[in-house]
């Protein structure tokens, strides 16, 4: 999988597979391609590279900023994964009382550190 990011000029080869998404688009190409494709269009870039433009975007990834407890409001998909008049569906009755509520247990947040500090505080450090 190739990420090009929005804005790119990349050129994207005939009748490969194409997922556009509102970050750019991901085509598949298979592995033999993929060093003729990097040395046409620039230079590759790794999974960290990708992982920078995620957080830039505060978009957070399932699994590793999330877990089994999160609701769409910590994360502000509120108006984009949930609709709040139709269906049913799992956790529906939390989902509706934290809207009419308005406000979420917990709630991610971009945090800018420093740099000061050499070690990343550990998970619960207070933030002062």
């Amino acid at each position: 999988v190739v990420h090009l990011p929005a804005g790119s000029i990349a050129e994207v080869p005939e009748g490969v597979t194409v997922r556009e998404t509102p970050q750019g688009r991901d085509v598949f190409l298979p592995r033999a391609d993929l060093e003729a494709y990097a040395a046409a269009n620039g230079p590759a870039v790794g999974i960290l590279a990708y992982e920078a433009l995620r957080v830039e975007a505060h978009r957070p990834r399932v699994g590793f900023e999330t877990d089994h407890r999160t609701i769409p409001h910590e994360l502000g998909w509120i108006g984009t994964a949930v609709h709040l008049q139709k269906g049913c569906y799992r956790g529906q009755e939390t989902v509706a009382r934290v809207h009419n509520l308005g406000k979420p247990p917990r709630r991610l947040v971009f945090l800018h550190l420093d740099g000061s500090e050499v070690h990343l505080p550990g998970h619960g450090t207070p933030v002062r």
